[in-house]
């Protein structure tokens, strides 16, 4: 239970949450970049990209602003309302001037209104609140990553309650009266948009569609480095938190079928190029064995023979070259053994050929 407790603490921890927006907010731009993850945060359920992009809130000076739709957009994507900001995620509304302090820019952004149409944007500094710097246009990103699409967001009081009716016949009569009351203060709190860390271990269960950080590479490749590693720390993740709500359940302190994490196959299982264990998988089912072969002072008859060999043992052969030279040559030798073939970007195996 340590290792649960230990990877949720970090999780929770409101830096590592400004980091995780960010690389959310940079992943959904589609900008090349490698990401760097390790299972406990593979399989941490997140919104859904086309989720998380939509309550991105873009503005421009000279655009038109609807201030209330502004409002209830941060409020439901976690950010909260107060007078004055002193810390991110907040914002501000004081007459025709909006403050707001995001997780993806180094300063909070003050909004000036005319009307209904921005008329200047700039950066100011929380401790002095003095603006400076003038912008044209800005990005906000969601505040949270606990976020409901529509239909989730009206289904969590019939999913709790049906959840917390069917509990009752498990835990009896006395422990469920405490079970209520405490579901009912967290039901509340979520549909109010009041969310917390205690928040998070609702949300794969009232989640239509569950998503991993992964989901939001695109059609990226995944390599996964140490298969037997991050199974031992998949394992020890779910069965220490199996472990810990069960006992929470049986004390009565939430209801019965919430996770922390979800199956890192499952996760895998959505990507559609995942390298593992010198193999290359693609869409979950079709998979092709790795190995390296050196060609850099082979001559062109010896590289004939290799690439004859290669194809006698595998119908379909994928080459990934260091160099152009690589590529050059090999593609000098397919010629001459008049074998067909097609040249692609990254690892994305072709569909015909």
């Amino acid at each position: 239970m340590d290792e649960l407790l230990r990877a949720n603490t970090i999780a929770n921890n409101k830096e590592m949450l400004a980091q995780r927006l960010y690389v959310m907010g940079e992943l959904i731009q589609k900008k090349p970049m490698v990401l760097i993850t390790h299972a406990a945060a593979a399989m941490r359920y997140v919104p859904s990209p086309q989720l998380f992009q939509s309550l991105a809130i873009r503005m421009k000076v000279g655009e038109v602003l609807d201030i209330e739709q502004l409002k209830m957009k941060l409020t439901s994507s976690g950010y909260r309302r107060v007078n004055k900001i002193d810390q991110s995620l907040q914002f501000a509304i004081r007459g025709d001037i909006i403050d707001i302090s995001p997780v993806n820019l180094s300063h909070p952004v003050r909004i000036e209104v005319f009307g209904n149409e921005i008329e200047s944007m700039r950066y100011f500094d929380i401790a002095t609140q003095g603006s400076f710097s003038s912008i044209k246009d800005v990005m906000i990103l969601p505040g949270s990553d606990i976020l409901f699409s529509r239909e989730e967001f009206s289904n969590v009081q019939n999913k709790v309650l049906k959840q917390l009716n069917q509990d009752v016949t498990i835990i009896g009569k006395m422990l469920f009266d405490q079970l209520e009351t405490r579901t009912m203060g967290d039901m509340e709190r979520i549909i109010s948009y009041d969310l917390n860390n205690h928040s998070y271990r609702y949300y794969g269960f009232l989640q239509e569609k569950h998503y991993s950080i992964l989901d939001y590479q695109g059609h990226a490749v995944t390599i996964v480095a140490n298969e037997e590693q991050v199974q031992a720390s998949e394992k020890l993740l779910l069965e220490e938190g199996f472990d810990y709500f069960s006992e929470l359940f049986e004390e009565g302190h939430q209801i019965s079928h919430l996770q922390n994490y979800q199956e890192l196959s499952r996760v895998l299982g959505n990507i559609p190029y995942v390298i593992k264990n010198n193999e290359y998988f693609v869409d979950g089912a079709h998979h092709y064995p790795i190995r390296p072969i050196s060609i850099t002072s082979t001559g062109q008859p010896n590289v004939s023979n290799l690439v004859e060999s290669i194809l006698k043992t595998y119908p379909s052969v994928l080459f990934s070259f260091a160099t152009q030279s690589q590529l050059d040559l090999i593609t000098d030798v397919l010629k001459q053994l008049d074998i067909k073939f097609k040249i692609v970007d990254g690892l994305q195996i072709p569909q015909t050929g």
